[in-house]
Parts: structure tokens; C-alpha cells; sequence
């Protein structure tokens, strides 16, 4: 029998600043050593994306960094998320290039077959994924009532402005 692994069971977990804006944060259930990173301008897509990823890079980026809520530790997932992103523009194209028809008529030894294009199988998973994705950076709307943003002027002048910007 195949061995199952659960990745990340039940909701993601909502982030110290979040509970801190909500007024929902308990001492007794935060980590003292947390590390507090400041928010960061995501930088131009790198060199080895794809077309669609790096299409996807442009237009990701351009939602997230007005919320201020990327930092340098987050690379890793936003290129996860364009990479995502990208296929899921990949697989669509593909389709679309192919005629649009979800089946595809295969000559065979028993005569002609039905067969589901791979990307109608591959288009919905890729399609999940990126839903996650935009649910754990606030970009959804209903994740994106969790995420503050801030100006620079309300950051000059309000005293708990570090810890909405988590440093």
C-alpha cells in the first residue's frame, strides 16, 4: 500500500502581526524568538522563467507589494506561486492551441479510442494550487480582509507602525 503524506492539515495558520492588528493575540501561545522581518518591494523575475511565469511574475507582483506584506524570506514562495501560476497559463494555452475539445480521438489496435486530454486532468490541480496560494498571501477577497495596508505617512506617524510592519 503507497505511503500518504498530509501536507499542512486544516487552516493555515494566521500570522503574529495579523492577531496583533485584531487585537486576538495571547501571550501564552506566541513564540517569544519570532523572527520579525520588515516588508520588501518583491524584486524583477529572474532570468530562467518561462514566458507564462514570468508574465505571471509581473502581474503577481503587482498585487502583492502595495499590501507590504512580502519579505526577503518569502522569495521562495512567491516563485512557487508564479511557477504555479505559470503552468496553470501553460496548460490553459495548450488547450486553447489544441482546439479547445476536452477529448481526443486516439487510433488504436481495437479501433478508434476516446481519450481525455492531459490537460483537462492537470488544469484543476494546478488551478487548486494557485487558489492556496492567493488564500495564504491575501490576495483572494475573502483572505484579504486579514492583510493591512500601509502608507508611508501613516507609518511616520503611528507609534505601533513597527509592529504592523513586523519589525
Amino acid at each position: 500500500m503507497p505511503k500518504v503524506i498530509q501536507l499542512g492539515g486544516g487552516r493555515p495558520r494566521k500570522p503574529t502581526a495579523h492577531k496583533e492588528l485584531a487585537g486576538t493575540l495571547r501571550k501564552s501561545r506566541t513564540n517569544a524568538a519570532e523572527p520579525r522581518l520588515a516588508p520588501i518591494v518583491l524584486p524583477a523575475p529572474p532570468g530562467d522563467l518561462t514566458d507564462h511565469e514570468r508574465a505571471a511574475w509581473v502581474e503577481l507582483k503587482a498585487l502583492i507589494d502595495p499590501m507590504q506584506v512580502a519579505t526577503a524570506a518569502d522569495a521562495a514562495a512567491f516563485r512557487a506561486m508564479v511557477e504555479d501560476a505559470g503552468m496553470l497559463a501553460a496548460l490553459r494555452r495548450s488547450f486553447i492551441d489544441s482546439g479547445g475539445q476536452p477529448v481526443v480521438v486516439e487510433q488504436t489496435k481495437a479501433g478508434p479510442q476516446l481519450r481525455m486530454r492531459p490537460e483537462i486532468l492537470s488544469i484543476p490541480t494546478f488551478r487548486k494550487l494557485l487558489l492556496l496560494h492567493f488564500a495564504r498571501w491575501g490576495i483572494d477577497p475573502a483572505d484579504r480582509q486579514r492583510v493591512s495596508v500601509l502608507n508611508a505617512e501613516t507609518t511616520k506617524q503611528d507609534p505601533l507602525a513597527k509592529f504592523r510592519l513586523g519589525g
